[in-house]
């Protein structure tokens, strides 16, 4: 083996060394840190929010009609199928066609509220 390469092999090798050891530090200080709070625990007011991949009929039939269904959004073709969102009393659904994709508790409970009281719930066109 030419010493050039012999060079070459010794260096990559204390490269390697060297971010093995890096790592390993990395390691250890992570087990350093606080353990993270613990998640407040919900309201007995609260309900829960329908599970990805519940149809519209399943969270109809669960949680009842929505308060308010908003129409359809974005680009609709093959690959961006439209959004419809439901708006309940205390969460909002996201189906992708038919199919719940996200269910989530709004941020901002202000907007929130403008958005409930804007207009009178709509029947829903994809429904089942």
């Amino acid at each position: 083996m030419s010493q050039s390469r012999s060079r070459k092999m010794r260096s990559m090798f204390h490269a390697c060394l060297a971010l093995t050891c890096l790592s390993l530090s990395a390691l250890s200080a992570a087990d350093d840190t606080p353990p993270a709070p613990a998640a407040q625990p919900r309201s007995m007011h609260s309900a829960e929010m329908p599970a990805r991949g519940l149809s519209m009929r399943q969270v109809e039939k669960k949680f009842g009609k929505p308060l308010k269904v908003l129409p359809p959004t974005g680009p609709t073709s093959k690959h961006n199928p439209p959004i419809t969102r439901w708006v309940y009393d205390d969460f909002i659904v996201y189906f992708e066609r038919n199919l719940v994709i996200h269910s989530a508790r709004p941020r901002d409970p202000e907007k929130f509220r403008r958005l409930k009281e804007s207009r009178p719930a709509k029947t829903s066109a994809g429904a089942p």
